[in-house]
Parts: C-alpha cells; sequence; structure tokens
C-alpha cells in the first residue's frame, strides 16, 4: 500500500496532499508492525488487549457522559474549547431550540466527531456478543454502544451493525441462537413496521435512525439531484465528482489524498469522499483497489476459519469478533470522512494479522509436537 501511493507522486493531482497521506499510512502500517512484533505470543497478545479494552470501556464511559451529563472534552466540535485545538466550533445557541437541544447530547468521544465515534462503536460490539464468561459486562456493553451509535444519528452504522449482528447469528447457527436471530429480525421487522412514527420522533437522532432506509435507497437508486439537497445528495456528488476523475485517469487513480483536490476544482464546500472504498478507487486506482478488496475479503475467510477449526476459547474468541468487527467496518466506514487516520481501522488490521500469524505458528508447533509423538 505504502508503495504503490507513493509511486503516484508521480502522477497525483496535488503533491502535498499525497505526502500527508503517505504519513498517514506510515504511521497505520507502524502500529500494524508494532502489533505483529508485540504480539507473538497468546500472553502478549491477551495482555495488549486488556489495555486495549481498558481504553474503550474508559472511552464508552466518555460518551455516555456525553449524553446524560454536561460534559464535555475539549475536543469536541461542540466544546466551548474546541478552538484551542483548532477546531470548528459550533454554537448550538444560533441552532433553533428544538435542533439545540438535541444536539447538546450528541456524544463525539475521543474522536470528536459523531460518525467517526459511531463507527469505532460499532467494530467494538462482536467483542461484547460474543463474551461468554460475563453477562452483565455483555449486557451493559451492548446496550451502551447501542445507545451511543443511536446518539449519534449514523445511519450507516446502524446498518453496519445489522449487517453485523445478522453475519452474528449466521456464524453462532445453534438453535439458540437460531431463535435470537428470529427475535432480532422481528424487533427489525416491527420497527419498519413503525418506521412513520420514528421518522416522526421529536428527537431528531431517532428521527435520522427512522430514515434509514430511505436514505440507503436513495443513497444507491438515485441521483444527486434527486435526493433532495440534503446529506445523501452531498455525498452522491462527492462520489460522482470522485468517479469523474478516475475515468480521466483511465483508471489508475488520482493519487494518495488527492480526491480532496478532485473536490476543491469541483468547488465543493465538503472535500473528503465520505466513502473509504470509493476514496480507495478514485486514488489508488482501479488495480489496487481490487487487490486491496481482496485483501480484506481474505482477512475475513482466514479469520472465520481459526473461528471454525481451533479448538481454543482464545482464538475463536478473537477470530469470531474481529470477523464481525471486519464486516461492520465494510459497512460502516461509508459513514465515516474518511479512514485513513482512523485509529481503531489500523488497530483492527494490527489485532487480525497478529492473531492469523499467532495462530499459524501454533498450529506448526502443534504439528511437529504431534510428528514427534508419532516418531516415538
Amino acid at each position: 500500500m505504502f508503495i504503490w501511493y507513493a509511486m503516484t507522486l508521480l502522477w497525483t493531482m496535488n503533491i502535498k496532499y499525497t505526502l500527508i497521506y503517505l504519513f498517514y499510512i506510515l504511521l497505520g502500517l507502524s502500529i500494524v508492525s508494532f502489533s505483529i512484533f508485540w504480539m507473538s505470543s497468546k500472553k502478549l497478545y491477551a495482555g495488549i488487549f486488556r489495555v486495549l479494552s481498558i481504553t474503550f470501556i474508559v472511552h464508552i464511559v466518555v460518551c455516555l457522559l456525553e449524553i446524560f451529563t454536561p460534559f464535555r472534552l475539549p475536543t469536541s466540535p461542540y466544546s466551548n474549547y474546541a478552538f484551542l485545538f483548532r477546531r470548528q466550533t459550533i454554537d448550538i445557541e444560533s441552532i433553533a431550540p428544538e435542533i439545540g437541544r438535541f444536539m447538546e447530547i450528541v456524544p463525539t468521544g475521543f474522536h470528536g466527531n459523531p460518525n467517526n465515534l459511531a463507527v469505532a462503536m460499532a467494530i467494538t460490539l462482536p467483542y461484547f456478543l460474543f463474551l461468554k464468561n460475563n453477562g452483565i459486562v455483555k449486557f451493559f456493553g451492548i446496550i451502551a454502544i447501542l445507545l451511543i451509535v443511536i446518539s449519534t444519528g449514523s445511519k450507516g452504522s446502524f446498518l453496519a451493525i445489522l449487517a453485523g449482528l445478522i453475519y452474528y447469528v449466521f456464524m453462532r447457527s445453534k438453535l439458540y441462537f437460531t431463535i435470537i436471530g428470529i427475535v432480532v429480525i422481528s424487533s427489525f421487522t416491527s420497527i419498519s413496521m413503525n418506521i412513520e412514527k420514528l421518522r416522526n420522533s421529536d428527537n431528531p437522532r431517532i428521527a435520522e435512525i427512522g430514515q434509514t432506509a430511505e436514505a440507503l435507497s436513495l443513497y444507491l437508486f438515485s441521483d444527486y439531484e434527486e435526493s433532495g439537497g440534503g446529506s445523501i445528495s452531498k455525498r452522491q456528488l462527492l462520489i460522482r465528482n470522485g468517479l469523474d476523475a478516475l475515468w480521466e485517469t483511465w483508471g489508475l487513480g488520482v493519487g494518495g489524498g488527492a480526491s480532496k483536490a478532485v473536490q476543491e476544482q469541483n468547488q465543493s464546500t465538503i472535500t473528503s469522499m465520505h466513502n473509504f472504498w470509493i476514496e480507495i478507487l478514485v486514488e489508488g486506482g482501479v488495480i489496487f483497489f481490487f487487490l486491496f478488496v481482496i485483501w480484506y475479503v481474505s482477512l475475513i475467510i482466514k479469520l472465520n476459519s481459526i473461528f471454525r477449526h481451533s479448538c481454543s476459547d482464545f482464538f475463536r474468541y478473537h477470530a469470531a469478533s474481529l470477523t464481525v468487527s471486519l464486516i461492520i467496518f465494510s459497512v460502516g466506514c461509508i459513514s465515516a470522512s474518511t479512514a485513513i487516520y482512523f485509529l481503531p481501522m489500523w488497530l483492527m488490521f494490527g489485532l487480525a494479522i497478529s492473531l492469523i500469524m499467532l495462530y499459524k505458528t501454533e498450529k506448526k508447533k502443534l504439528n511437529h509436537k504431534f510428528d514427534i509423538e508419532i516418531d516415538n
């Protein structure tokens, strides 16, 4: 990835943006490399995972404080101190009272952005879903994450969680989980039957979730001119600008980070692509895009295989959680402005690759031990 994006310096639309992009990739690959280096045994993997778990639990607590109390991290755009961190402050008092009242409880957490926060929370959900021995932590973790995602109003992350839950039931295809699956599907059916009530909710966050199906339909099947001028039409226009630029490069790509330059040329007020898959396609080109997708799918297949074939609770838990996390992220990343500097994504990649390599090492040791016993 780094080598290819470095090569795009030869034809990029904006060298400055590509150099910044390469810096982000280098930081991300450093996280992955350190993960592989340090997680060289199950004990070390579990230790580092424990530290990450504590960090994410603190993150969840911070988000709940933002929802239920006046507490705000200073990096939040809804904080009066955001300007100290060169972040644009949103003046809630200048917004209509009925809207501003609910914006005061929109969580942003460590990300300073509700959409990025929603994706981070969504990919954390599987680690609670697959917990076995701590029912209280599992229950409150799942409820807290769903509450946070709904409070952000992120339709993309809500859809991502739904996709993850469906695959979770598929992975745990026993009678007990089949019953759970029926209950989950019935619940969503009930929600869809009362979707009009959700749309007309006094809470804008719930109303946005109620518009998820309609938004998805507009996003996939309508032209940006038909989408009403809202966030959906803006995202569609960003994608159209990017794909037009990709066509002009004969599929080679506009260069790392240069999709921002494409939007600037089209005088768009928003310059981030707001769809990570399209961002990779437009900037990296058609060939790199397909290679990246193949690599991403291969991670899911390998982790799913570990879950299916391993007898170790350690490997089964982490492989299952990462499999569903990757599936959730593949959908949820379309709601984030960009994921190239999204720390949880790189941590997820690092954990996934480390676990696959660790499993291969453990398997070789077991096979070698078995061969010795046979010889003896």
